[in-house]
């Protein structure tokens, strides 16, 4: 699913423009957009392609960074857009995240998982030392 992005007098309005199966990418068109420094769509167009997902928060009501009026228990993912460095990335709504040919959102989350039972059996490894009593 590719959105085209557009700079209005607020924030960045999106919009779905049809699919292109696993395409991971959302085009600006017509306007400037510029974000810390970083300006893209100099030209007639700019297309915005996802490197990867960086980061994973559901919504609570308050402020989400460069977003307005996301509802609370809305989740949200934080894309590494290829090509701009990570204090570029965006926060963006888990349905806005095109999946296809690579399913960012399954990828992201397998790798959490891969972490969580590294984090645990590194935790029950340190535990068992614990327990046996190993000294030097």
């Amino acid at each position: 699913m590719t959105a085209k992005l557009s700079r209005g007098g607020r924030g960045v309005r999106r919009r779905k423009v049809g699919s292109a199966p696993g395409s991971g990418k959302k085009r600006a068109r017509g306007q400037i957009v510029q974000l810390h420094g970083w300006e893209c769509g100099t030209r007639r167009s700019c297309l915005f392609v996802i490197d990867c997902l960086i980061g994973k928060m559901v919504a609570d009501g308050g402020e989400v960074p460069g977003r307005t009026g996301v509802p609370a228990g809305t989740v949200l993912y934080k894309v590494l857009w290829e090509g701009f460095p990570p204090e570029i990335a965006t926060w963006e709504e888990e349905d806005e995240i095109p999946c296809g040919e690579v399913d960012f959102v399954a990828e992201y989350e397998a790798r959490l998982q891969a972490e969580a039972e590294e984090d645990a059996a590194s935790k029950a490894e340190d535990e068992s030392d614990d327990v046996t009593g190993d000294e030097a």
